[in-house]
């Protein structure tokens, strides 16, 4: 368990406390989600105290998983937490555009369409 203070409405952890637990971490698979993804800003959160968090998992994680819904795609939100290059694997309910999958593939990203 983290430390730190519930975000109720995110269901997730954030604050200084829940950063500097993280750093003590060497995680091998960090899977995360994102409020909206963007070609030109990346995947973003609504709050900075959540992007601070996964800045911070970011860090500590050898891959990095992102997990993204279709709603999520061409959007953009408060502040960006990582770039599309940063994931190794990026896991969506739906194929995106074809500028993504591009993207994708000139980063070596790995695209799964989870079913």
């Amino acid at each position: 368990c983290l430390p730190g203070t519930v975000n109720t409405k995110t269901a997730s952890v954030v604050g200084t406390d829940c950063i500097e637990a993280f750093k003590k971490f060497n995680i091998s698979k960090g899977f995360m989600a994102c409020t909206s993804l963007s070609l030109k800003k990346g995947a973003s959160n609504a709050t900075i105290e959540e992007c601070n968090v996964k800045k911070t998992a970011m860090q500590v994680c050898q891959n990095h998983y992102l997990l993204v819904d279709k709603s999520k795609f061409n959007q953009s939100s408060l502040v960006s937490f990582a770039n599309l290059s940063d994931f190794e694997y990026v896991i969506s309910d739906s194929k995106p555009d074809q500028e993504y999958l591009d993207n994708f593939r000139k980063n070596g990203t790995e695209f799964i369409l989870a079913v």
